[in-house]
């Protein structure tokens, strides 16, 4: 135990006086919050998202509930008509809009699912994959819901006539269903006589995107840190289990304190909101780090190979995770190689 501190706290010293290493736990998240705060970004982090209900359904209301509540980079802004929304979305005040088709509750009972809810888009712009797969969540999640409850209530402690059928089957094969069945998509010429109050351009990120990339970032350092003082005969030979030990020290050491930045910098962002889930997040997303540098380890032992890797997961990660633009909405393949990028695990658990 005491050799395991000692080890510890050479780790930790050494990252702390790696000039690069405090530049990215410091001066990074730092200009990020600045940038985040300036008015001429606040509008560029986060994208306002219209939500119309043309009924009180207590589905529908449940649906808006959520949405409002969801710490992303949308903020989901109810609006009291579809006209409004429209000019929101033609006018640029937001970046799309959803509508909840009337009886939703009884519709779900029916078994009637599809084009319940209408996408609204102008036709200048790209569709927003996260968007929809964060209202796509709510409303499968809501239908489970009421399906669940139609099944409680039509049994008698025993669900009457349903031999055959499946019901894990059942749900599996809807969650495997394309978001896009479930929506009409509606698209909006733009008024050109609106005052565009949206901003669009290269500062256009998710925050919590950047933040992952950087996170992954520290757990390649990691690794890099651990081929170059194995070669350099900086660790002595030592049995398997302890060497393992080691391994995964040199990994935790940068991913724990780029782990503390980064939680810090995205709650200061959010004004400390939702800091529970966000810490779950983090912890979760940090131990996937280290299980992925793990595995990498154990099939890269040189430094080049291991550049040539940060590079490819990196600029991977900036380019198809939804950090700076998202191009799942306008290349398809990206959809599917996004989720083989680590930073995407993250702004999903969030």
């Amino acid at each position: 135990m005491k050799r395991f501190l000692s080890w510890y706290s050479v780790l930790l010293k050494r990252q702390l006086k790696n000039i690069s290493f405090l530049i990215l736990m410091i001066v990074v998240p730092v200009v990020t919050v600045v940038c985040s705060n300036l008015s001429s970004f606040k509008t560029a982090s986060i994208e306002t998202v219209a939500v119309y209900a043309e009924d009180d359904d207590q589905t529908s209301v449940r649906i808006m509930e959520s949405l409002s509540n969801l710490h992303t980079e949308f903020k989901y802004v109810t609006v009291s008509s579809d006209e409004e929304l429209k000019d929101m979305v033609r006018s640029r005040r937001a970046l799309c809009g959803f509508i909840l088709k009337k009886n939703l509750t009884e519709k779900f009972k029916k078994e009637k699912y599809f084009n319940n809810i209408e996408y609204i888009v102008r036709n200048d712009s790209i569709f927003s994959d996260a968007a929809c797969e964060q209202i796509y969540s709510k409303y499968l999640k809501e239908m489970t819901y009421t399906l669940a409850l139609q099944i409680i209530e039509d049994s008698t402690g025993v669900i009457e006539g349903t031999e055959g059928f499946d019901i894990r089957a059942e749900y599996e094969e809807l969650l495997r269903r394309d978001e896009n069945e479930f929506l009409k998509i509606v698209f909006l010429e733009e008024n050109p006589d609106a005052d565009l109050v949206s901003s669009t351009g290269l500062m256009t990120f998710s925050i919590s995107g950047v933040m992952a990339v950087i996170m992954l970032l520290g757990a390649l350092m990691g690794i890099g840190n651990w081929i170059s003082d194995r070669k350099n005969g900086v660790l002595v030979p030592a049995a398997r289990g302890r060497e393992m030990l080691m391994k995964v020290l040199y990994i935790q050491m940068p991913v724990l304190l780029l782990a503390l930045s980064s939680l810090i910098t995205i709650l200061v962002v959010r004004n400390f909101s939702g800091a529970a889930n966000l810490l779950a997040a983090v912890i979760v997303y940090s131990l996937m780090l280290i299980i992925l540098a793990l595995i990498i380890s154990m099939v890269v032992k040189n430094m080049t190979v291991l550049i040539a890797l940060e590079v490819v997961l990196i600029l991977g990660s900036l380019i198809l995770c939804p950090v700076f633009f998202d191009f799942g909405s306008i290349i398809p393949v990206v959809k599917v190689v996004k989720y083989f990028m680590p930073p995407q695990w993250l702004l999903m658990l969030l």
